[in-house]
């Protein structure tokens, strides 16, 4: 719970080597992901090991709807598919919530080759954005569609460590449109403080 890219897999309990797991858990945990690229509020969290249920479509045809919200409010949707977590690779499309591709990306991932559905579930997952992140400055709520119902998948303060370099669609333009949707709280924040 306190860092990114920390996931073991399970598909066959049968096969599962625990003790590797265990080892990977047990390091993982003596991480201060925070450190590691200055996002202090990694450092406040309380470090844990969570087990979920297994979903099937997670690797490739699962689509993740990713909501960035700036002070309680939805402002664009980050639509990642066609994904190998091992290879780090995937498709990805921008999207307001009239389903409008906004034509820029991240570029950590290229667009999808075809354009892809609206999913069913959309105001939902808008409604528990706004409700999730109503406390946030920003924060990026994560979500799946799968058989018609909603599912979360997480929040992130930092996505990408905050840095996309610019390229061909991330300009210097998007960035400071994004930025301008943002701002800080005059007091005082005190993330290093334990």
């Amino acid at each position: 719970n306190h860092g990114s890219g920390m996931n073991i897999i399970c598909r066959d309990k049968n096969n599962f080597d625990y003790e590797d797991a265990r080892q990977k858990l047990t390091a993982w945990l003596q991480v201060d992901f925070g450190m590691r690229f200055l996002e202090p509020h990694y450092c406040h969290i309380k470090r844990k090991i969570i087990a979920e249920k297994f979903v099937e479509d997670i690797d490739g045809g699962l689509n993740d709807y990713k909501i960035h919200c700036y002070h309680g409010v939805p402002k664009f949707i980050q639509t990642i598919g066609n994904r190998d977590l091992s290879a780090h690779t995937g498709n990805q499309n921008f999207y307001d919530f009239d389903w409008n591709d906004l034509g820029w990306t991240f570029e950590d991932y290229p667009n999808f080759p075809e354009p892809i559905s609206k999913p069913f579930c959309l105001e939902e997952m808008y409604q528990c954005a706004k409700k999730l992140s109503e406390n946030f400055p920003y924060v990026r709520a994560d979500f799946y569609e799968i058989n018609g119902r909603v599912f979360f998948g997480e929040m992130t303060f930092t996505p990408g460590v905050c840095f996309y370099p610019y390229k061909k669609t991330w300009t210097e333009k998007i960035d400071l449109k994004l930025g301008d949707m943002l701002t800080l709280p005059k007091e005082k924040y005190l993330f290093w403080e334990k």
